[in-house]
Formats: structure tokens, sequence, C-alpha cells
């Protein structure tokens, strides 16, 4: 990961925006991912200016990358980083926008944006290198293991013919499932 927030491009969006801090990272993987990190000290601030932002990014930086690169062009990245919590509905609406780029709202944020954070973050949500499969590997992919009760619930509610219009009732599921785990805490 590079740091390269201080190209020209990032400096304008910082300039058009000063009450947002704008980080921008370029990720090696299988071509370079570019990564913006957008800091909004409060929800009103990121409640106002989302759209906005994207669509300079897509502008300033997007527009200006070469028609060949396709891969960095459909591999961009904003994480909308708050420090206050987001409402789930604002990052639902921020997190599935498919104008021009993959968007991330990551809420409560109280650390300081480094480096370190910045690259933990894309490991958690865009490498994935934070993920741990040696052991299933070395298990010889046996890391899952039945649940007898979940499965006896499953089969009790399973009908007993394959009719057409025979369904399982997945909300009768559930309710059992939700009362005998209560029952065991």
């Amino acid at each position: 990961m590079k740091n390269c927030s201080d190209i020209k491009d990032v400096k304008s969006i910082q300039n058009i925006y000063p009450n947002i801090h704008v980080g921008f990272y370029q990720v090696p993987l299988l071509g370079t991912v570019n990564v913006f990190t957008l800091l909004f000290e409060n929800v009103s601030v990121l409640k106002e200016n989302w759209k906005d932002i994207y669509s300079s990014i897509a502008a300033y930086f997007q527009a200006g990358l070469p028609v060949e690169s396709e891969f960095e062009r459909w591999n961009i990245y904003l994480f909308y980083i708050c420090r206050e919590e987001v409402e789930k509905e604002l990052q639902y609406k921020i997190e599935n926008d498919r104008f021009a780029s993959r968007k991330i709202v990551l809420g409560n944020c109280k650390e300081e944006i480094t480096d370190e954070v910045v690259e933990r973050v894309i490991n958690q949500h865009i490498t994935n290198t934070d993920l741990e499969i040696g052991d299933m590997i070395q298990q010889g992919g046996k890391g899952f293991l039945k649940n007898v009760i979940i499965s006896e619930i499953v089969d009790l509610n399973k009908p007993k013919t394959q009719k057409k219009g025979s369904e399982i009732d997945i909300q009768k599921i559930l309710d059992e499932l939700e009362n005998k785990f209560r029952d065991e805490i």
C-alpha cells in the first residue's frame, strides 16, 4: 500500500471540502486499486456531502485515468469514516449507491487515521489478508462442524413429503432456534 495523499487531484478535492479530511492510497492487487479515505467529524457533514464528494472524485480523479486502465477505473473504493455512529439507513444508502466507485461506511471511529489503520481497513474490506484460513486448510477443509441442535429443529420442521406447495416454515424454525438458545444462556 502506498500513501499518495499529496497528489494534485487529492489536494483539489481537499480544497473543495475543507471540513473533510481526504486521504488517497494505492494498493497493488492484480493491478492498482485506488482507495480514498474520507474522514467526517459528524454524521450531518457526512449526510450533506457524501454524494458531492464521490462526484468530485469521479470528475477530478476517475475521469483522468487512462481509458485502457479498466481495472483501475473499476476498482476505486471510498471509505466514508465518521467519528460518530452512522445510522443503518444512511450506511445502506451510501454503500448501495453504484455510481463511480465502491463505498464502505465506517462509523464511530475514534482512533487517529494513520497509514497502519488504513492498511488494516483495506485488509479487512478489500484484500481480506486479515483472514486466517490456514488451520482449516491443514484440517483438510473440515472446518465446518454440524450443530446437532440446529439440525434437529430443521429436520423436525421439514415437510414429510416433497409435494409442490409444501414449504419449510422458516419463521417457525427461527423462533424455535431463538427459544432454544435463549434458554441456554
